[in-house]
């Protein structure tokens, strides 16, 4: 399957061999991106569609090759009459017989303008329906390495919140120490409390939302539930974006995306239509060989054997058939009117989809541009969030700033942390969106 391998890695850049993980006994099928896609591909009701269109383009275009063969048939004619019927005396009289005739005949057409037109449209159809069942696959291996990058986003964040929740009841234990030793506010330890609280609400969205989109991910592969579903953290590298631009990446990108080749093909069908729509004009020259004999009896006459009357009445054939087109009611003109405005239509259908890759390509261009700025800003704002909180911690421990304080300095840190992990899957798989325009296979 062409760049397959640049597919599954859309999202992110693994490093390491795919791990191999027992489903049953209560364990979770752990999934790589590579699986999902895999079987997302396998299974996707839209693709197996598509598969059959290729499959009955490929009986088409067998069929537009095998025209070039001739055609043969037999007959068997077996005839009875009853009643009064005229004699070889020129007199009548009631008699019964019946008459068997039996042919085989050939027919080969010489000469048909046009003909080799039809292969090379049903070919060059053919080539389309492949583009186009390639093009889907790409597409649902973005979905699902889309709704894969979600899952991974909504777990990590799982674990922020968890940290959260933990740096929460550390503080609430201490001011509960505090407030045995007399050195602590009844009132600090409600609003400790009452951290731990919202934090646990926070964890239980966070946990939700990363059912949620397992749910999407499974819903994505077809599959019936998300139940005993996880995926794989691979190691990430998130590359720096490479020095480029949206022009250099659509030159590439023409000469690779299956969806421009479905529309280049098509074009092409429709030039061999305007072609073989012509062939109405023309004439066609066939030749065709029989050969034929029968067996006459008549009841109540002494009738030659049935060999020797097959063998008397042979008689053989060969001719040649011109058919010469004079008037055909404008139905041949209207053919080809119809094939050159389907021609026309083919020669825009590309145009349109040249433009619409080049704002694709442009949007995600400047998306993997603002997504870099966007990273890197929030790793300098993780880091100095971190470091507040760690100097908000011990001013609060100290007794040095209320509970107010320092929750505030908890949540910029827990915003940036989520900014940031955010931020890093974004530019990950923006990046990998332009490396899917431009073909670019991941080892």
């Amino acid at each position: 399957m062409k760049r397959i391998v640049m597919t599954v890695g859309l999202a992110l850049m693994f490093a390491g061999a795919i791990m191999a993980q027992e489903q049953g006994s209560g364990k979770k099928k752990v999934w790589t991106l590579k699986e999902c896609v895999e079987y997302a591909i396998e299974n996707n009701l839209e693709i197996k569609r598509m598969e059959q269109s290729y499959a009955s383009g490929e009986v088409q275009l067998d069929n537009a090759k095998k025209q070039y063969l001739p055609s043969l048939s037999a007959s068997v004619y077996q005839g009875f009459d009853f009643g009064r019927g005229l004699t070889s005396n020129n007199t009548y009289a009631n008699r019964n017989t019946s008459n068997t005739n039996v042919g085989v005949n050939a027919q080969l057409t010489l000469f048909e303008y046009g003909r080799a037109a039809q292969k090379k449209s049903a070919e060059f159809n053919l080539n389309a329906a492949l583009a186009d069942l390639e093009n889907a696959k790409d597409n649902v291996g973005i979905a699902v390495a889309r709704a894969y990058l979600q899952v991974l986003y909504a777990k990590e964040m799982v674990g922020v919140d968890e940290k959260q929740l933990e740096l929460s009841e550390l503080q609430l234990t201490q001011k509960e120490s505090l407030l045995q030793q007399g050195k602590a506010a009844e009132s600090d330890v409600y609003q400790a409390k009452s951290r731990v609280a919202s934090d646990k609400m926070t964890l239980v969205k966070a946990k939700n939302d990363y059912e949620l989109a397992l749910l999407d991910l499974s819903q994505s592969l077809e599959l019936p539930s998300p139940e005993g579903m996880e995926v794989e953290i691979p190691t990430i590298d998130v590359m720096q974006l490479q020095a480029t631009s949206p022009e250099q990446i659509y030159t590439e990108a023409l000469l690779c995306r299956d969806d421009i080749k479905a529309a280049q093909y098509r074009e092409q069908a429709a030039e061999q239509s305007i072609v073989s729509a012509k062939a109405g004009h023309i004439p066609t020259l066939s030749a065709s060989a029989g050969v034929n004999t029968n067996y006459y009896s008549v009841k109540g006459m002494d009738n030659p054997s049935f060999g020797d009357q097959v063998s008397d009445n042979l008689s053989k054939s060969v001719s040649l058939n011109l058919q010469i087109p004079i008037f055909s009611r404008f139905s041949v003109s209207n053919r080809v009117k119809s094939a050159k405005i389907e021609k026309i239509s083919s020669t825009i259908a590309i145009d349109q989809a040249k433009k619409s890759l080049y704002k694709e390509i442009q949007q995600a261009f400047y998306n993997a541009e603002s997504a870099r700025a966007q990273y890197e800003a929030s790793i300098v704002a993780q880091e100095a969030a971190k470091e507040s909180l760690d100097m908000q911690t011990k001013k609060f421990s100290a007794g040095r700033i209320t509970q107010t304080e320092y929750n505030e300095a908890v949540n910029a840190w827990s915003k940036s942390e989520s900014d940031m992990v955010q931020a890093k899957y974004q530019f990950a798989f923006a990046v990998k969106i332009l490396d899917f325009y431009r073909g670019a296979e991941m080892q």
